[in-house]
Formats: C-alpha cells, sequence, structure tokens
C-alpha cells in the first residue's frame, strides 16, 4: 500500500513539475488564401486556440489548436481545420504553432494526420500535412521537419504514426503545416498531432477521423452548407 502511495504521489509531482515547466507555452494560429493573411491570432494561453472567419474566396474556415495545459508536454495537436472554398484554383494555408515547449531534451516524437473530404471531394487536389520543430522556438518556424503526408484522390483517410528522434531541446517551438489545394467549390477537413508517445497507427487514425466527424456534426448543427 505504502508502495502505491508512493507511485501515485511521485507521478502527481512529476505531472506538476510538467505543467508548471510549461505554463509559459503559447500558441499561434495564422491563415492564409495564397499569400494573403485572412486570419490570425497569437500568444495564447492555456493550452487552447480557435480562429475562425471568411474571404472572397472561402466562405468559412475554422481551427482550433490543443497543446500544454489541455494535453501532456510536449504534445501538440491541430485538431480541426474545416475550409469552405467557394470556387477553384486557391490554396488556404494553416500554421498552428506551439512556443515555449520545455521539458523534453531528447526522445522521439510522433506525427499522425488525417484528411476528410465533406463536400465536392474531387474538387479538391491535394491536402498536404507538415509537422516541424524548431530549438531556436521561432513562431511559424518550418526548420527541422519530424513528420509529413500528403493526401490525394479525395478519399478520407489517416497517415503515421511518423517516429522521428530528437535531441539537444531547451526550449522549443513545434509547427504544424496544412496546404490545401482547391479546383472548385468543396468543403474539407484536415487534422495533424504530435505526441512524444507512440500509437498504434489504427488508433490514431479512428482518433483524428473522430476529431473530424465531430467538428462536422457540430458545423452542421449550426448552419446549413450550400455551394453554388
Amino acid at each position: 500500500m505504502k508502495k502505491l502511495l508512493l507511485s501515485a504521489a511521485l507521478g502527481a509531482a512529476a505531472l506538476a513539475y510538467g505543467t508548471a515547466a510549461n505554463a509559459a507555452a503559447t500558441i499561434s494560429l495564422q491563415v492564409l488564401d495564397g499569400a494573403t493573411v485572412i486570419g490570425s491570432v497569437s500568444g495564447i494561453l492555456g493550452g487552447f486556440a480557435t480562429v475562425s472567419g471568411s474571404d472572397a474566396n472561402f466562405s468559412s474556415f475554422s481551427v482550433t489548436a490543443n497543446g500544454v495545459g489541455v494535453i501532456p508536454s510536449p504534445d501538440f495537436g491541430t485538431l480541426t481545420i474545416d475550409a469552405q472554398a467557394v470556387a477553384g484554383g486557391h490554396t488556404l494555408t494553416v500554421l498552428a504553432t506551439q512556443q515555449g515547449v520545455t521539458g523534453f531534451p531528447s526522445g522521439v516524437l510522433s506525427s499522425s494526420f488525417a484528411a476528410n473530404y465533406l463536400v465536392n471531394s474531387q474538387n479538391v487536389s491535394s491536402v498536404l500535412t507538415a509537422n516541424f520543430i524548431d530549438s531556436a522556438n521561432g513562431a511559424f518556424a518550418m526548420i527541422t521537419p519530424i513528420g509529413s503526408h500528403t493526401f490525394t484522390g479525395g478519399v478520407n483517410g489517416s497517415a503515421g504514426p511518423i517516429n522521428t528522434a530528437v535531441s539537444g531541446l531547451t526550449t522549443f517551438s513545434e509547427t504544424e503545416q496544412f496546404v490545401i489545394t482547391y479546383t472548385g467549390p468543396a468543403d474539407v477537413q484536415a487534422n495533424s498531432q504530435i505526441s512524444s508517445a507512440v500509437p498504434e497507427p489504427a488508433t490514431w487514425g479512428m482518433l483524428l477521423l473522430g476529431f473530424a466527424g465531430l467538428a462536422f456534426a457540430f458545423r452542421r448543427s449550426r448552419r446549413k452548407v450550400s455551394f453554388a
């Protein structure tokens, strides 16, 4: 019994230390239509950030990310990207960064990705997903790649985990990049996760597609989608 209590106390202490060590971790999001920034937030504390909006080429977009404070350090995930294009010939780029990550000097980081085509999948030529770290802790810094995958063919799917060994880290940042290319009106979602744990491929695939399905149900409960 004493051993169990000691183990529990040590575990709680380790969790508290990890949380305190990453108390200053922040999340920033940026959405671009081509080269034009159409939505952004920066320096968000607490492990949760979201941005949404629209412009002439996209009737709506929304991005949600979770990080330290909601999930264990050094994990970071862009849980939902939902973007509706009203015409073809446009590219939507989403960048999500978690800065100020500490307490993970070396180890294996695992990247997993998913894409979920909601409307007119034939009008989405590709969904590029890629994850990076930066030992200099830069925002939107795509310095050291740790995993990537490009979805094509308009078929829902997942990829990963892609495992990458890292070392020499003190205070660093993680960036997740999405580049979605549209050839016509369409609605697509994408997801990404960086984790220090190494999940089974089927587990991450179900989890990421599940997030997409929940977001889809939530959005459709608020509004009806239509394309010209």
